[in-house]
């Protein structure tokens, strides 16, 4: 767990905790570790928090734990030019967000359900990084109204 505890949680759901899943195996001989984050979402605004940036270093952590390389994949809540993301790039991982030029990750339903807000509307929430050993053959994010996320389709060998 990088945020809360299991329960109790609180009704209004702030202090639902945030875990990472990971999942190894093996490839052509190449240990591959997918890893899935699920981040804060409060505050809505996407922005840079004491918490987010501990929540940011609890996943570089673990990280360092693992052998082989590493795609990190998920539904991060950070907008993509915050400290809290950057973290990652830091680290050595290529932010396949920024790479492929992807222009919105959260749809048309974020925008009907989001756009008259307190926050501006925003276009990133999710994120998949990859080892530079990663042999990206291809990264979409299909516009299709499945949710108020895109689904993100990564192909590699």
């Amino acid at each position: 767990i990088v945020r809360g505890k299991y329960y109790p949680v609180k009704e209004d759901l702030t202090d639902l905790p945030s875990s990472l899943f990971c999942v190894t195996f093996t490839h052509n001989s190449k240990k591959i570790n997918v890893v899935d984050f699920h981040g804060v979402w409060f505050p809505g605004s996407k922005k840079d928090t004491e918490e987010r940036l501990g929540q940011s270093q609890k996943v570089l952590d673990f990280l360092n734990t693992l052998e082989g390389e590493i795609i990190l994949c998920g539904d991060f809540n950070l907008g993509i030019d915050t400290r809290s993301i950057l973290v990652f790039e830091k680290f050595g991982l290529i932010n396949l967000i920024k790479e492929f030029k992807i222009e919105d990750t959260r749809g048309p339903i974020n925008k009907e359900i989001y756009g008259d807000k307190e926050y501006p509307l925003q276009r990133f929430a999710d994120y998949t990084f990859v080892s530079k050993e990663i042999n990206v053959k291809s990264f979409q994010v299909p516009y299709v109204a499945i949710s108020d996320h895109l689904p993100m389709i990564l192909e590699f060998e």
